[in-house]
Formats: C-alpha cells, sequence, structure tokens
C-alpha cells in the first residue's frame, strides 16, 4: 500500500518534470529560488532556506550559483551586516511571470476533476500538514500566517 509521503513524492516529481516546459536554462529547483526571490525582494538567504525546507549552506549555494549567472543579486544588510539579503535581477523578473502562468497551468490541470469543495478542503488539508511538518523541523511551513 502506497503512503502518504509516496503520493507527496508523486506529486513533487511531476511538478518538477511539468516545470521543465518553461524555456529557460534553470532547472527546476533554481526556478524555486528565483520565484522566492521575485515574491519576496529583499528576504534574507535564511528566510528562502527555511521557506524551501533546505539548509543554510543549500540555500547559499545555490543562491551563489544564481548569482553568478545573473538571476539574483546578493547584498550584506546595512543594519546586520550576518544577514544577506536577496534581489531578482531583471534576469529573473523576466522569466517569473512565465513561471508563475505555468503554476497556474499546472494547478489548474490537476485539480480539474475536483469540486470547488474538494479543492477547499485539499487546501487546506495541505496546508494543516504543511505548518505541522514545519513544527517538527523547525521549518516554515511556506503558509502565511492566518490573522
Amino acid at each position: 500500500m502506497e503512503t502518504l509521503l509516496d503520493f507527496l513524492t508523486k506529486l513533487y516529481q511531476s511538478s518538477k518534470r511539468y516545470r521543465e516546459r518553461l524555456d529557460c536554462p534553470l532547472s527546476a529547483f533554481q526556478q524555486l529560488y528565483v520565484c522566492q526571490a521575485c515574491r519576496s525582494p529583499g528576504s534574507s538567504q535564511d528566510a528562502i532556506a527555511r521557506r524551501l525546507c533546505v539548509s543554510k549552506s543549500s540555500a547559499a549555494r545555490h543562491l551563489a550559483a544564481l548569482e553568478q549567472s545573473g538571476y539574483v543579486t546578493r547584498a550584506t544588510d546595512p543594519e546586520d551586516r550576518r544577514i544577506l539579503r536577496v534581489t531578482p535581477t531583471e534576469k529573473a523578473l523576466a522569466i517569473f511571470p512565465q513561471e508563475e502562468a505555468l503554476m497556474e497551468e499546472w494547478e489548474q490541470r490537476l485539480l480539474e476533476d475536483f469540486t470547488p469543495e474538494e479543492r477547499t478542503a485539499l487546501a487546506a488539508l495541505l496546508e494543516r500538514a504543511a505548518r505541522k511538518a514545519a513544527a517538527l523541523t523547525g521549518g516554515e511551513s511556506g503558509v502565511k500566517k492566518k490573522g
């Protein structure tokens, strides 16, 4: 019998493959970093790591590579020199709308057989699971807090 994690893995892997349709040289995982930088310009490198549920060192390596490729800039926070702020470049901002449209299309296609009530219920359950997973691992769920 398949477990919940088996199903989540299948969804994640399928999502990665769908992202590869985007006409850009970035991997699906690199696209996630670019999206984070575009959605929250000026976020700290550590905050991006928490939202993506990756280690600080992994985020640092990926963001350094994206900086080398011209997709983001990283700058020391003037008020706290320990913090690196990540900002998308024009190159990142140029592909971001395509990325967002592709993911919206993916979600629509994935859930097209679901009723509106089922979509709402699924989103609520996944949000709860993400919050619990974050609480258990000390990370962020990537879900905005209510209230």
